[in-house]
């Protein structure tokens, strides 16, 4: 499959986010700077996706290696940001479980030459499912507007990310050999969607930091840094 405009454009705006925070470096706290180390992975692995696919060599392993670095990342930048010390915690100690589990799987069940089985839906669904906890219950105690939040468009970019990427896998696996064209289309159809994360990225690391209140986390102990609604949150 030859790479068209399209899939260089969505490979490209991942480098959105990186320039961003170059301009916003000195309102980066921990949860901003996962964004970005996320954004930079994902560019990395394209990259090198597309230059395989350039020189005529299988593609497919390199997701098998950077996905689960992915999804640990984001898991942790998540982390940051909940409000109350079990969901932290739980989004903590689920990373080395679902490394362990990721590589059982792609160790015994997974072709490497191959689109996933099991650990890229797995994965999708996983992150969908932390990202979406994150938007919701982070609005459910907002104070003021979202488009202000840098929770709501990273959250939000990465659930539109890993949503489409839980589609993607299972469509691909099941044209393959048949429909070559119809997975270019769905290759660029994920490119337009990786363009619209990656805008959502930069809206988010740009968000101007939020003032401290007193009101703190649930944690003893926890001194919050930045966040992006008006309520005391973790690290922006």
């Amino acid at each position: 499959m030859a790479p068209t405009w399209i899939l260089h454009g969505g490979v490209l705006s991942q480098l959105l986010p990186p320039l961003a925070a170059i301009r916003a470096r000195e309102r980066l706290g921990p949860a901003r700077r996962g964004a970005v180390a996320w954004s930079a992975l994902l560019l990395t692995s394209n990259l090198g996706s597309l230059i395989l696919a350039r020189l005529g060599y299988n593609n497919h392993w390199l997701g098998y290696l950077i996905d689960p670095l992915l999804a640990s990342v984001g898991l942790w930048t998540f982390s940051l940001w909940q409000t109350h010390s079990l969901p932290r915690i739980a989004l903590r100690l689920l990373i080395p479980l679902y490394l362990l589990a990721i590589l059982i799987l792609t160790l015994t069940v997974e072709d490497l030459s191959r689109f996933s089985n099991i650990t890229g839906p797995f994965t999708a669904l996983l992150l969908l499912g932390a990202s979406l906890y994150t938007v919701i219950v982070r609005t459910l105690g907002a104070e003021g507007s979202l488009l202000g939040a840098d929770w709501f468009w990273i959250s939000g970019g990465l659930a539109l990310s890993y949503g489409s990427d839980a589609a993607f896998e299972p469509l691909a696996r099941l044209l393959l050999g048949s429909e070559p064209g119809l997975i270019l289309s769905a290759y660029e159809m994920k490119s337009l969607i990786n363009i619209v994360v990656s805008l959502a990225l930069v809206r988010g690391i740009l968000c101007p930091s939020p003032p401290l209140n007193s009101g703190g986390l649930s944690s003893p102990g926890f001194s919050p840094s930045s966040s992006s609604s008006s309520r005391s949150g973790s690290p922006s």
